[in-house]
């Protein structure tokens, strides 16, 4: 997910990128039952799966649409855990809003658990329930969001709280 422009191959429509797992895994076997998956994974993510959407090719997608295929590709597996590295770094803030409440709501519905990677604390705050900060690949302080947030142990922890935090005047 770190980055969308190379997360799908662009000479792909956008139904050959979202069956792509089906098709090496083996799932969904037959036609009927690979569409109506693939239409469903990204009605999911709140694109279209009319045939117009389904035949566009990945280049012709916008940044935050092609994040989108690219996290109804993952879903479209029924994952029992989802990795998201980096999955808003790389967009406007609008649709870095909107892909982080839709991934809220899918997580609450779906039942899914999600690892949430992430260099931005305030991204953090808003998705996660736990917090785990690594430094130079070492945790060092984990512990619920809020409680973290507020009270950071490590001076790498209140590094990164001031920084993600600060106020300009």
């Amino acid at each position: 997910f770190q980055d969308p422009y190379s997360a799908l191959n662009e000479h792909f429509t956008v139904a050959q990128a979202v069956s792509e797992p089906l098709m090496i895994l083996g799932r969904a076997a037959g036609d009927q039952n690979r569409r109506q998956a693939i239409t469903d994974a990204l009605q999911n993510v709140q694109l279209p799966g009319d045939e117009a959407f389904l035949t566009r090719k990945c280049h012709t997608l916008s940044g935050g649409q092609r994040q989108l295929v690219a996290l109804a590709r993952a879903l479209v597996m029924e994952p029992k855990v989802l990795i998201a590295d980096e999955i808003s770094s790389m967009l406007d803030p609008s649709t870095q809003a909107n892909i982080l409440r839709l991934l809220k709501g899918l997580q609450n519905r779906q039942g899914f658990a999600m690892l949430f990677i992430t260099h931005d604390l305030a991204v953090a705050q808003k998705i996660a329930d736990r917090i785990y900060v690594m430094q130079q690949g070492r945790m060092v302080e984990h512990g619920p969001a809020r409680e973290l947030l507020r009270n950071p142990a490590h001076s790498c922890t209140k590094t990164l709280v001031m920084e993600a935090f600060k106020i300009f005047c």
